[in-house]
């Protein structure tokens, strides 16, 4: 199965943020390093993950290798430029960074499933090419 990862399910998992989806988020990576899951993420999640790294005090080498810990994890969904224009354009998602994953997401046909904490943000996309679920319901899938 190959799912496609929202910054706040990496952050809620990277932060282990009460009231969220972080044990969900836990178990779906434990099932990418069981290799039964490939999660991707996309370029802007890295930035996100590295700076949130360097605000609770892994700097440096300590930042790099956790990083790169993170990083033999998930695979990195590419975007260029028509993503972000079809994002820009894309009125069911108002939520412009909501969009830029989405579209990254779309722009990867292996990618089968769109896993966030927000669903509410995407109940106007059409999900026919690319579900939209919470982790809760992602673990129920695996």
């Amino acid at each position: 199965m190959t799912i496609f990862l929202d910054t706040n399910v990496i952050l809620d998992w990277l932060l282990d943020r009460e009231d969220t989806y972080a044990d969900e988020a836990t178990r779906l990576f434990l099932a990418a390093e069981e290799n039964r899951v490939t999660i991707y993420i996309s370029a802007g999640s890295v930035y996100t993950v590295a700076y949130v790294l360097h605000r609770a005090g892994k700097r440096g080498q300590k930042q790099r290798d956790a990083l790169g810990s993170f990083l033999n994890l998930v695979q990195v969904a590419g975007a260029d430029k028509n993503t972000f224009v079809s994002a820009s354009q894309l009125m069911t998602i108002t939520d412009l960074e909501d969009g830029f994953q989405y579209q990254t997401a779309l722009g990867n046909p292996a990618i089968q499933y769109f896993v966030t904490g927000n669903t509410k943000d995407f109940r106007l996309a059409d999900q026919s090419k690319l579900p939209v679920v919470n982790p809760a319901e992602m673990v129920g899938k695996l």
